[in-house]
């Protein structure tokens, strides 16, 4: 890779991470200089699929340039030609996605639960959205004190009534010889009740 001297500028890709989209184009990379800073924000087109320039500034979505067929395309014309060597993209979290179906084939593969994530800037009205994917683990260790007892005081009140209802409809009331469904609803209740409880105490 050709690194960046004086005022090269490089473009960095960010096509993969968290999607920016605005009125006109969705935000791909940038342009960055080692001596003066961030120089425009990359997008492609939402009609045309091309790709142009705008401003540097973190909002910045007005095209600058005319529309090209690759982002280093509309880079380079905007800086003039002065443009070293794309660099790879920053990666976003290994469990936070930019695209849902991406989302989805990870949490199918690795387990867990996948979350929408929506940030809307406060001046430009931008949304970046992207997916995350949260194991169980994670979904109960953000749970708030609050909500835990909550759930504590819920989930013994349905474990009780559970057991009961085992008493009534095992042949000797026990456990044991209940029956498949309803074991497995009373085991996995007293595992988030102790999970909780657990939780609560930390």
């Amino acid at each position: 890779m050709i690194e960046a001297k004086d005022d090269t500028y490089k473009y960095i890709d960010q096509s993969g991470g968290h999607v920016i989209k605005g009125k006109s184009g969705t935000y791909v990379g940038y342009t960055h200089s080692a001596t003066k800073g961030k120089g425009a924000n990359i997008l492609k087109h939402n009609k045309t699929k091309k790709y142009y320039a705008a401003g540097g500034s973190s909002t910045a979505f007005t095209t600058k340039t005319t529309l090209h067929d690759t982002p280093e395309d509309a880079a380079r014309a905007y800086h003039k030609g002065n443009l070293a060597e794309a660099s790879p993209m920053i990666k976003p979290p290994k469990n936070e996605f930019g695209k849902k179906e991406d989302a989805f084939a990870h949490a199918k593969k690795h387990g867990g639960k996948v979350m929408k994530k929506t940030f809307t800037h406060p001046t430009s009205g931008m949304q970046t959205v992207s997916y995350v994917v949260k194991e169980d683990a994670e979904m109960i260790d953000e749970l708030r004190r609050k909500t835990l007892a909550s759930y504590i005081s819920k989930a013994a009140g349905s474990y009780g009534r559970d057991k009961q209802l085992i008493g009534r409809t095992s042949p000797d009331g026990t456990m044991k010889n209940a029956e498949p469904e309803l074991k497995r609803a009373v085991k996995n209740r007293l595992t988030g009740i102790n999970r909780a409880a657990e939780r609560l105490s930390n």
